[in-house]
């Protein structure tokens, strides 16, 4: 049984292991969504401005103290109001939060995303593809388990 929309009859000309079919539907998420990957927690975020790392812990992935305070507020008024912004640590400088990209792109921020449960890797030219056909909108691949 499908969670979901199921597999198209086309769904191996999306995927890059065609002899692993999909046991897992799609759903589509409309309306403001803060997406994550489901385990673990974001290493760090990288500034739109400087390209500096805001880290969230040490290399021993001891948390640093006060680090994600600005970045869970930010998300909670993002979720809330659709609008937030955070200072980067390096240079100062306030960028949107939807601008900011996340250690293994933990986090995305936005009004439309696509579910695939239990789907093998996606190929190259779909996502492409996908992409083209939301208009060049910036789109972000999310790989997690819940």
């Amino acid at each position: 049984m499908f969670s979901g929309h199921a597999p198209g009859p086309s769904w191996d000309k999306a995927v890059d292991q065609e002899d692993w079919e999909p046991s897992g539907g799609l759903t589509i998420e409309t309306g403001r969504t803060v997406f994550h990957c489901g385990q673990g927690d974001p290493r760090f975020a990288v500034c739109p401005h400087c390209a500096g790392r805001a880290d969230f812990c040490t290399d021993r992935l001891e948390e640093i103290e006060g680090a994600w305070e600005p970045f869970g507020e930010a998300i909670n008024a993002w979720s809330d109001t659709g609008s937030a912004a955070v200072t980067c640590p390096h240079c100062r400088r306030t960028g949107d939060l939807t601008a900011w990209t996340w250690s293994d792109d933990y986090f995305a921020l936005g009004y439309l995303g696509f579910e695939f449960w239990d789907w093998p890797d996606f190929s190259p030219g779909f996502l492409e593809g996908l992409s083209r056909a939301l208009g060049g909108h910036r789109t972000v691949l999310m790989a997690g388990k819940l």
